[in-house]
């Protein structure tokens, strides 16, 4: 059995019941653009025009309830009720729930914060479709009180109510009175077919409208590549506002967690395109005009890097060279292989550096090592990197192997805290000790508050290890 399934889709709902029933399958992912979506070439996989679809020999069925429905039917009939059986009624309402009535808010508030590029989103219709899930939310918790909704361990409702539950959780539905639905949605999760279909499919590409940049988010954990190895990942008019747009849109992104940054092939980023910087129309701007707008580029670049609420890494396979050199050190963790190095690289074109590297080198390694870098543009390899501080790991091998094992490992810490940690330590290389105490006593009274500091006191107590939900 084939399954197609595009970014964003439903499909999870899907393989999570192929992998319960112990149904064979195989996936086939294809992205989707908005273009794309009624063309030929998608019509001919998918005629109804529908995300998720499974190929059945000579069947073709699409949206993941009649799916559900026809898989249990066919493959598991003992997961579906009959119309003769005491809960069926009670199964019909389950489904009804989901599809009915927790699913519409929940595409609105996916369009509205993450599908959409920021300029287009409207702040208003997420608001007002997370008002309307957490109330439909509160009427099924109402309806689960004091009783064991559906009959047994699992049923193909589960797959449809159950998948919508846990999303609204991840999403940023109110959970916070909810005890049966929290139950419910933790009793789901922690199957072993629900974790495998999600491995499977729930790592989406994200639209950053150019192949030249590249982004996929899979575990909390979102991987930006540069995607021009044929120019060492160069920076360009289109890969570089790309970029900007990414990372605001993985900042909205409550399933963001962690941000690797890395380069496709054999470098990290070269930093400006030499080649291109020659070229094009004369500027007739003024001094003071060509000013204002790179400093707003760096603003909106690599301060804003620095300055993101989630931790960043960059995994860098080779070169990271000018710009690309304060890309790097501006995220928070930086990993580099054995043929990782840096080199600011401005003077051999004559400039005197921009976007940040000067200050964060000489936050990093001091000023006297910094200009000696700078005025020489020589290379600091990975090994010196590492004694340095530009460099926290150099591995063997494939670098985002272990960037990735670095940014799980984070992202299953609690986010909040997490991110107040990055605020002090930032705040620590700007302001004297006295404000720094002020600044930490203010972010632990706030974070004491959380729904993560109560799971992970009484994950303490109870022996476990915490499950981090962000709330």
């Amino acid at each position: 059995m084939k399954v197609y399934f595009a970014p964003q889709s439903r499909s999870v709902r899907t393989v999570w019941l192929l992998e319960e029933i112990g149904k064979d399958y195989e996936l086939e992912r294809f992205t989707l653009g908005q273009k794309e979506m009624r063309g030929p070439e998608y019509l001919k996989i998918n005629p109804n025009g529908r995300v998720p679809t499974v190929e059945d020999g000579d069947t073709l069925i699409s949206e993941s309830t009649a799916i559900a429905q026809y898989l249990g039917a066919k493959y598991a009939p003992e997961l579906t009720p009959g119309p003769d059986a005491a809960n069926f009624a009670e199964y019909l309402q389950w489904l009804h729930y989901a599809e009915g009535m927790i699913m519409p808010p929940i595409n609105t508030i996916v369009v509205e914060t993450i599908l959409l590029p920021p300029d287009r989103r409207n702040p208003d219709n997420a608001a007002r479709a997370m008002k309307l899930l957490n109330r439909t939310l509160l009427a099924v918790e109402v309806h689960m009180d004091g009783r064991e909704f559906i009959a047994g361990d699992f049923t193909v409702a589960d797959t449809i109510t159950g998948h919508a539950v846990i999303m609204s959780r991840r999403l940023g539905g109110d959970f916070s009175a909810l005890p049966n639905l929290n139950a419910y949605a933790d009793r789901l999760e922690a199957r072993e077919a629900f974790k495998k279909a999600e491995a499977g499919v729930m790592a989406r590409a994200v639209d950053t409208r150019t192949d030249q940049l590249l982004c996929e988010v899979e575990d909390h954990v979102a991987t930006v590549s540069f995607n021009r190895p044929d120019v060492r990942n160069a920076l360009g008019d289109i890969v570089t506002p790309a970029l900007r747009e990414i990372l605001l849109m993985l900042e909205a992104d409550n399933d963001v967690r962690v941000i690797i940054l890395t380069g496709v092939g054999k470098a990290f980023c070269a930093g400006g395109d030499v080649k291109g910087m020659g070229g094009g129309a004369p500027d007739t701007r003024s001094v003071d005009e060509k000013i204002r707008e790179l400093q707003h580029r760096q603003q909106t670049l690599t301060l804003r890097l620095f300055e993101l609420p989630k931790p960043t890494i960059a995994a860098l396979p080779g070169a990271a060279a000018g710009a690309g050199m304060s890309i790097a050190l501006a995220c928070d963790i930086r990993i580099g292989s054995e043929t990782a190095f840096y080199t600011p690289g401005f003077g051999a074109v004559g400039l005197s550096g921009d976007y940040g590297g000067s200050w964060q080198l000489t936050q990093l390694v001091g000023p006297a090592k910094a200009k000696e870098i700078y005025f020489t543009g020589r290379r600091v390899q990975a090994d010196e990197a590492l004694s340095l501080g530009l460099l926290n790991e150099v591995v063997e091998g494939d670098v985002m192997t272990r960037a990735r094992e670095l940014a799980r490992q984070i992202a299953n810490g609690p986010p909040q805290a997490i991110s107040y940690m990055k605020q002090n330590i930032n705040r620590a290389a700007q302001a004297d000790f006295k404000t720094c105490l002020d600044w930490e006593a203010d972010r632990l009274v706030r974070v004491a508050q959380t729904d993560d500091h109560k799971e992970a006191v009484r994950a303490f107590i109870e022996k476990r290890a915490p499950v981090f939900k962000g709330t």
